[in-house]
């Protein structure tokens, strides 16, 4: 992925131009406009929170990516953000956009005034409608957020929603006392509601339950995976993992003692594996 200083191509000629923040349903759909010889320009934000991170999306979008911050255009009118973009891409002779494309200082230019500043020819896709919702990532996030409706989520990504987590110590409690679980350090990305989930592990789809939410053993905010079937020492090491989510199975609820937390475990336990083997 190419920077603003660095961004130099003499063979592109079709480019795609978006935030790509979400590569969901809409962002594929303006990818499948490119042809050859074809690149993105991620417009890139400073966000704290994502729904893709940078290497899954090299993996989505399969094309050479240029980024720019938006901080570094900011200042730009619509007329020198085209010409920054003939000065970059000299062979440049199609743009694909999105409906609700804004660029210029303030925002004040859209789809169609790119038409008119720009020499060759604008593709603008329209907006992906899914049952009448706008697909976009904002409201993406907001259903992670406020609802954890993962299968709808995913739906309107086009994908298996994924973060990636480092496994850290945890207090030890769920081996002893408990099930087994790992405890992963999640940082960047936008995590569904607090509750439990059928999730599965990499790309060999190890089926686990996922706990988000505050612990009530120490009232610390945790994620917390329970590996389904035989509990292999290959998650037990530190590492990385990436959790991929698949449904929704329950609420946050209080329990008075670890005697009815485990119970309820074992219930959630067999919800899950009942979701996972339906799916795959």
């Amino acid at each position: 992925m190419k920077n603003f200083s660095s961004i130099l191509s003499e063979k592109i000629e079709e480019l795609a131009i978006g935030k790509f923040d979400g590569m969901h349903l809409a962002h594929q759909r303006i990818l499948e406009k490119l042809g050859k010889n074809a690149g993105v320009l991620v417009i890139a934000h400073n966000k704290n929170e994502y729904l893709c991170s940078p290497d899954l999306k090299k993996k989505l979008i399969r094309y050479e990516i240029f980024e720019l911050l938006l901080d570094e255009i900011r200042g730009f009118s619509g007329e020198d953000f085209v010409r920054f973009l003939k000065k970059k891409f000299p062979k440049l002779k199609r743009l694909v956009v999105g409906y609700d494309f804004y660029f210029g200082k303030n925002r004040a230019c859209d789809c169609y005034d790119l038409q008119s500043f720009f020499e060759g020819s604008v593709e603008i896709v329209p907006e992906i409608l899914y049952n009448g919702f706008s697909v976009h990532a904002q409201k993406i996030q907001e259903i992670l957020k406020e609802t954890g409706d993962i299968r709808f989520v995913n739906t309107l990504l086009g994908r298996i929603y994924q973060v990636e987590g480092k496994i850290i110590k945890g207090q030890g409690i769920g081996k002893k006392m408990l099930y087994p679980t790992l405890n992963l350090d999640v940082q960047g990305y936008v995590l569904p509601k607090s509750g439990v989930y059928a999730c599965f592990l990499g790309e060999k789809k190890v089926f686990c339950a996922t706990f988000i939410g505050t612990r009530s053993t120490d009232s610390c905010f945790s994620v917390e995976v329970h590996v389904l079937g035989e509990f292999k020492k290959e998650y037990q090491e530190t590492g990385y993992i990436d959790l991929y989510f698949v449904d929704r199975v329950r609420d946050i609820k209080h329990f008075a003692n670890l005697y009815d937390l485990k119970k309820q475990i074992t219930q959630d336990i067999q919800s899950v594996k009942n979701i996972l083997k339906s799916i795959f």
